[in-house]
């Protein structure tokens, strides 16, 4: 597959940090798959965290409060919101979705998961 995308965003929702690194691992096997040597910026958004926040953990990942509010949805609300003031959006960027569960999920199909089709 070639890519046009110029950069992706990947806004990660978590609720705690247990399944943090394991997922933003499985994002990162899919996005090498789908968009290789394509440039990432990680927001993740932790809907577990009841104060606003706001930390850079390196040049291109980023940790944010979310408010769960409307669960998922307001957490990537403000991951887009997020995204949309502190990066200059252009046309073929790319903002990637995801939350906590999508790894651990058990969707199958003949014993082959979903995710095995990336």
């Amino acid at each position: 597959m070639t890519s046009k995308a110029n950069r992706i965003y990947i806004n990660f929702l978590v609720h705690g940090s247990e399944q943090l690194e394991s997922g933003l691992s499985h994002i990162e096997t899919i996005l090498d798959k789908m968009f290789p040597g394509v440039p990432r910026t990680w927001l993740v958004v932790d809907n577990s965290v009841n104060q606003s926040m706001v930390q850079q953990i390196n040049p291109d990942r980023w940790l944010i409060s979310g408010d769960n509010s409307l669960w998922e949805f307001s957490g990537w609300d403000h991951g887009y919101k997020f995204i949309r003031d502190q990066f200059c959006l252009v046309t073929g960027d790319v903002i990637i979705y995801a939350n906590d569960t999508f790894h651990r999920r058990a969707y199958s199909l003949g014993g082959i998961s979903h995710l095995d089709e990336f």
